[in-house]
């Protein structure tokens, strides 16, 4: 037998016996492309047509193989999910907190389709930006209102426990304060 002959029938012998997953059928041709197995080669070793081989190469191309061993088999994970998650990858910067994550207690401790389930999410939630806080004090130093300020908006709160009659006092002013406030503008020309 060729090397070539011997790969396709371990790799369909592999394939029946062993139930792969869609990673692990993914690593698998792309280890034999790596070793100059033709694209033929590896569709028949896998029992698979052209574009599952070309979905294949996508994933592990852009998705390190640290990561995708740190992930695991994740047998309820496939092909959509896969290509999708090898997107999200790509973007700048995501290999580098993927690489943090994957350390993490809180991904280690999870089964391997947790861990690309919690790994696919962390890459995706937009985090917001750290609120500036500040805090207003009365002449008697009791802490009465505080701010936090994002780049859309600022909340202010005010805490009643102290003088319960101060929000409303403060609401009832907000006209007054917003005249001075416009008064006090540099007229635009």
């Amino acid at each position: 037998m060729t090397d070539e002959e011997l790969i396709i029938a371990q790799g369909q012998e592999n394939n029946a016996r062993l139930d792969l997953t869609y990673i692990e059928k993914a690593r698998f041709a792309s280890t034999l492309l790596r070793m100059s197995f033709s694209r033929k080669a590896v569709e028949q070793a896998l029992t698979v047509n052209h574009s599952q081989v070309v979905w294949f190469k996508q994933v592990t191309d852009a998705v390190p193989d640290e990561i995708l061993v740190s992930i695991g088999r994740a047998p309820k994970i496939g092909r959509p999910r896969w290509l999708q998650f090898a997107e999200v990858i790509a973007k700048p910067g995501n290999i580098k907190k993927a690489r943090a994550i994957i350390l993490t207690e809180d991904f280690l401790t999870q089964s391997s389709d947790d861990r690309f389930s919690h790994l696919a999410k962390e890459l995706t939630e937009k985090k917001s930006e750290p609120a500036l806080q500040a805090v207003w004090a009365d002449p008697k130093g009791r802490k009465l209102a505080s701010f936090t300020y994002t780049d859309t908006k600022c909340t202010v709160q005010i805490d009643r426990r102290d003088d319960p009659d101060f929000a409303e006092y403060l609401y009832s002013k907000l006209g007054d304060i917003y005249r001075d406030y416009e008064a006090r503008k540099p007229a635009s020309e």
